[in-house]
């Protein structure tokens, strides 16, 4: 059963939105602290950065590739395999910066998506 308008409306939706709150995080490097010597050494201060950076372009590839199987597998799949989808392979917080499951196994692949 294809998934319903509404449905399908509020995936997307919450998808966009993922991405805005993404788009508004800023760079590690903005973040002063109160006092020079509670700041953290140049290096470290990159090492962190570049991490996060990682992790948020993964976060966005995961993102829009969400937005496409939605666009692409709408009419062939239902509302909750959709969602199973969102919540047990893209948004969780093991994926973000590695693109490993929580329990340490590979992502589904876009090839076994239906």
């Amino acid at each position: 059963m294809p998934i319903p308008p509404f449905a399908l409306w509020m995936l997307e939706q919450e998808a966009r939105a993922m991405l805005t709150r993404l788009a508004r995080i800023r760079p590690f490097a903005m973040q002063e602290t109160m006092l020079p010597a509670a700041g953290l050494l140049p290096s470290s201060q990159v090492a962190i950065e570049s991490y996060l950076m990682r992790g948020r372009r993964e976060l966005r590839r995961m993102v829009k590739s969400f937005l496409r199987f939605l666009r692409i597998a709408a009419s062939r799949t239902d509302a909750a395999t959709a969602q199973r989808r969102t919540t047990s392979t893209c948004f969780t917080p093991a994926t973000w910066a590695s693109g490993r499951k929580a329990a340490g196994t590979r992502a589904t692949p876009r090839s076994a998506w239906p």
